[in-house]
């Protein structure tokens, strides 16, 4: 067991000497910039706080086995920002081919109807639409985007209406 665990380590030394030893190798495979959430409301565009993001690097495969490894980030998110009305949310992503899903937490309500994950539909490359949480209330709305080696969690409040889940 023991020189196995002294050949993955050669491996893993090997991989981020030529990885490092290659100038622009890592960012020529993933661009490690945190991506901008932007919400399209009317008025201003908001930021959505950006609460995590992650970043998986390429398998390195050889004779000995494979090799892989990532990292996550949580940056500041700031103030989280607040949508007001019922209309639908535009998503503008400087990422292309990436999904998102919405999760709604209701934040005046405990019944389970006031809870809800929706998929975002695609609009054009990198503008994606998420539609109101099906009751009325106040929701704190938690986004999770996924693209080619990346993922990002981030979130914002969205109120609209007085009912159900107020």
């Amino acid at each position: 067991m023991l020189p196995l665990l002294h050949r993955l380590s050669a491996l893993a030394v090997a991989a981020v000497t030529s990885i490092v030893g290659v100038p622009g190798a890592v960012a020529a495979a993933v661009d490690e910039r945190v991506p901008v959430v932007e919400l399209r409301v009317p008025g201003p565009d908001l930021r959505a706080a950006v609460v995590e993001y992650c970043v998986t690097f390429p398998v390195v495969a050889t004779d000995e086995g494979e090799l892989g490894g990532g990292h996550c980030r949580r940056p500041s998110p700031g103030a989280v920002p607040r949508v007001s009305g019922e209309g639908r949310v535009l998503l503008a992503v400087d990422r292309p081919s990436w999904t998102w899903q919405a999760t709604y937490r209701s934040t005046g309500s405990v019944d389970p109807a006031c809870r809800t994950t929706r998929a975002a539909t695609v609009v054009a490359d990198g503008r994606y639409r998420l539609r109101p949480p099906r009751y009325a209330g106040s929701y704190q709305v938690t986004l999770v985007g996924t693209g080619p080696q990346e993922s990002l969690r981030a979130r914002f409040d969205w109120s609209y209406g007085r009912g159900r889940c107020s």
